[in-house]
């Protein structure tokens, strides 16, 4: 286990959250952009594993030694589909009952390469991967499982985890979330995980900004291939976990 892992663990959840509404209570007053409350988490993270920078250049070379790559790309690959397959339940069901989606408003892409759009990549490729990994991982995940047996531990802080993402990616949120729960409990690696929440949403900006994108997957044979990889990659997602299970066991000692 690494140093810095050891440290990251130290980090209490009311010391994080006590950091965040003093940043929230900034932002307030300066009218900043809120993305600013998890850049500055994050420093406020490195800062007090500062002394364990050693650790941290250990676990960023040694990423994938329990994982295989291809074990790590074949997650993403899953997860994404995923994500697709289960976008067309939830999306109909918004249409049926608007009122279900509990984080109204989606963020539109900014125009040009501008400012915002920089920020926007910004936030969507570095800072969402590395503050969601650093908080719900490294924090909660590792606090809850002193308090709880490991799988209730690792299903509130996806439950946590997908509360973020409003109705419309609840679902989708809520499995990844138990994906790189089980991967960092496995590795005791904050950087595996993190790597698969990178590529996730650099392929998921990579489709936001295809132009004329949409309609194809309005097309029935594309819903109908989506849905159909989307059971399939379930189904490689829960063997994923399960055969996971005896070894995330023995490492997830309090």
């Amino acid at each position: 286990m690494s140093s810095f892992n050891d440290k990251l663990k130290t980090i209490s959840i009311l010391e994080t959250f006590g950091i965040a509404l003093a940043i929230l209570i900034l932002i307030i007053i300066t009218d900043i952009d809120e993305m600013w409350i998890y850049v500055l988490i994050v420093a406020y993270i490195l800062f007090r594993t500062r002394h364990q920078f050693s650790g941290l250049k250990n676990d960023l070379t040694h990423f994938n030694e329990k994982i295989p790559v291809k074990t790590l790309i074949l997650l993403t690959i899953t997860n994404i589909i995923f994500a697709l397959a289960v976008s067309y339940i939830t999306d109909y069901l918004l249409t049926l009952y608007p009122y279900l989606e509990f984080l109204p408003g989606e963020e539109l892409v900014p125009a040009g390469l501008t400012l915002n759009y920089i920020i926007y990549l910004f936030h969507g490729v570095i800072v969402a991967p590395v503050s969601e990994e650093f908080i719900f991982r490294g924090i909660i995940l590792n606090r809850l499982n002193r308090l709880f047996p490991m799988i209730i531990a690792i299903i509130i802080s996806s439950i946590l985890f997908g509360l973020m993402h409003g109705f419309s990616g609840f679902i989708h949120a809520f499995v990844f979330g138990v994906c790189m729960n089980v991967v960092y409990l496995k590795t005791q690696n904050i950087f595996v995980p993190l790597s698969i929440h990178f590529l996730n949403n650099i392929t998921a900006l990579a489709l936001e900004l295809i132009p004329g994108i949409d309609p194809y997957f309005e097309e029935p044979i594309v819903i109908c291939i989506i849905i159909f990889l989307g059971i399939i990659s379930t189904a490689y997602i829960l063997k994923f976990i399960i055969t996971s299970y005896p070894e995330i066991k023995l490492n997830s000692g309090k």
